[in-house]
């Protein structure tokens, strides 16, 4: 409870490594607190993608705001998305 009070909470990749564990309510306080440490530490970091403005500059005229480039990006891709049969996730 101590970690609660003092991380806010846990989280939900936390909660499935802990779930993972065989014989849960034998684990000690300070392995469930390695368990939980871990879970967070490993967890895979999201990728981001990012262009610079000069890069950009190239294929926008000037006066096309940040959010309206991003939306012709996400168009463009779509469409390239569909022409190739690509399936993902989401």
């Amino acid at each position: 409870m101590t970690y609660i009070k003092e991380k806010g909470g846990i989280s939900s990749v936390q909660l499935a490594a802990l779930k993972s564990q065989p014989n849960l309510e034998n684990l000690t306080p300070y392995t469930v607190m390695t368990i939980m440490k871990e879970a967070v530490a490993n967890k895979p970091k999201s990728k981001k993608v990012s262009f610079t403005e000069k890069k950009l500059n190239q294929f926008f005229p000037a006066d096309y705001s940040a959010s309206k480039r991003e939306k012709i990006i996400i168009e463009l891709l779509a469409k390239w998305k569909e022409e190739q049969g690509i399936k993902t996730e989401g």
